[in-house]
């Protein structure tokens, strides 16, 4: 089972844990798949949802800026619902939070880790060289 699949399990599993009001297992699982920077809005919508509930507002504007990224610089252009999830996204946050600068996430916002998944998966599916790659990485300091 490769890792995409894995993701999509724990989705599976995080909608079934909700439905029993076992919220917080559903939350581990949701997590789990932001923090690998899983490419569906599944995860992001929920834990958006989960947080504002229960008034969790620094957990809700965390997770609604991941998605901003992950759909910013990591979800395929050629995905026809890329756009449209992201600008959900980002007018969920402003709405938010609204002195948040939300065209541009931040750099504060993005981990080393999260820079070098972002580099490896643009250099995977070819959009950069392997030299660009490398410089990439070692100006990311992971080198």
């Amino acid at each position: 089972m490769d890792n995409f699949d894995i993701q999509v399990q724990r989705n599976l599993e995080g909608i079934e844990l909700e439905k029993q009001g076992k919220i917080d297992d559903a939350i581990e699982l949701y997590e789990k798949n932001i923090n690998e920077n899983f490419e569906g809005n599944h995860p992001y919508d929920r834990l958006a949802i989960i947080y504002s509930k229960r008034k969790q507002t620094d957990n809700e504007i965390r997770v609604l800026k991941k998605a901003i990224l992950v759909f910013t610089n990591v979800v395929s252009d050629e995905r026809e619902d890329k756009l449209p999830k992201l600008e959900k996204f980002k007018k969920r946050l402003k709405k938010i939070s609204p002195e948040d600068v939300i065209e541009e996430v931040s750099k504060d916002t993005i981990t080393d880790d999260d820079a070098l998944k972002i580099l490896k998966i643009r250099y995977v599916n070819g959009e950069i060289s392997r030299d660009e790659y490398l410089e990439i990485k070692k100006d990311i300091g992971n080198d």
